[in-house]
């Protein structure tokens, strides 16, 4: 008998009037920790479907920050991706979302085809995207967005550096400089900083996690800076895109749209590696993908 099963006999001894399950008990302490998890997890991100602030946005109109929702398209592409989910991967141990509305409905209309008990349904604040919490352009038309980025003379001053500048480095220490100007301008939060902090805390929590087949429902800013993260990818570094390629037919589709999915793996020696890239392969055929 391993000497951690005969720490476990000696606690179930003390505490059997609680009526342990030993071999419950024995099997999550095997599984604490990443170096003691035999097993490789499986993660797939989805990106929320559309909302009524990303068909503002299309329209380049007003929304109300306070009830943002998903759309009647939004609950099909939903729906759609549910079943696609249930069809390729067959089953998820559990499933995270964000606690953002438009990110909880999708998580839902998603497990009713995944038929998961409520319980392996959980929301993780850790999860939001940048802005999510306060952001002083929220809610305006794309105008009136524009007319206040472009009345901050440091803010525009510090964009026009960055799209003239030729050299990457100096060029990425821009950008940096950029999103926290940009951040303070118009209290962003969380910002990048923090959402750097949280997620890669998220990710070390699923490192700890006895779940192997994880589900993530998240926002596009969720998708792409995990996917900077995993990659090691500064988060404020906007020259590199990866592509998703349909091996089908050679198809692009560069957009992290709603419903996008994103494939992680992460590996007996405790690294993230990228399989698939944020795309919407499932729905482009059928005509749905914002």
């Amino acid at each position: 008998m391993l000497f951690s099963d005969c720490i476990i006999n000696i606690m179930i001894k003390i505490y059997s009037k609680n009526k342990f399950d030993y071999y419950e008990l024995l099997n999550n302490f095997r599984q604490m920790g990443g170096k003691n998890n035999k097993h490789k997890k499986y993660i797939v991100f989805v990106r929320h479907g559309e909302s009524t602030q990303n068909q503002s946005n299309e329209t380049k109109e007003e929304y109300d920050i306070n009830n943002i929702t998903l759309t009647e398209k939004g609950i099909e592409q939903s729906t759609i991706t549910g079943k696609y989910l249930k069809n390729v991967f067959k089953k998820f141990d559990i499933v995270y979302t964000s606690p953002i509305v438009r990110c909880v409905e999708t998580a839902k209309i998603i497990n009713d085809q995944l038929k998961l008990p409520n319980t392996n349904l959980l929301q993780d604040s850790l999860l939001i995207e940048t802005g999510e919490i306060n952001h002083n352009l929220n809610g305006l038309s794309y105008e009136q967005r524009e007319k206040i980025i472009n009345g901050n003379i440091n803010v525009s001053k510090l964009e026009k550096r960055i799209n003239d500048e030729l050299n990457p480095f100096k060029k990425l220490e821009l950008s940096k400089q950029f999103y926290k100007i940009f951040s303070d301008a118009f209290e962003v939060k969380p910002d990048y900083e923090q959402i750097h902090k949280n997620y890669v805390k998220f990710l070390n929590k699923i490192k700890r996690s006895k779940y192997n087949n994880i589900l993530i429902i998240g926002h596009c800013g969720t998708l792409l800076n995990m996917q900077k993260i995993i990659c090691g990818i500064s988060l404020e570094n906007d020259m590199i895109k990866i592509n998703p390629t349909n091996n089908k037919n050679n198809r692009r589709n560069t957009k992290c749209g709603n419903c996008a999915i994103m494939c992680v793996e992460l590996s007996h020696d405790g690294n993230f590696e990228l399989i698939s890239p944020p795309n919407n392969f499932h729905l482009a055929d059928i005509g749905i993908v914002v």
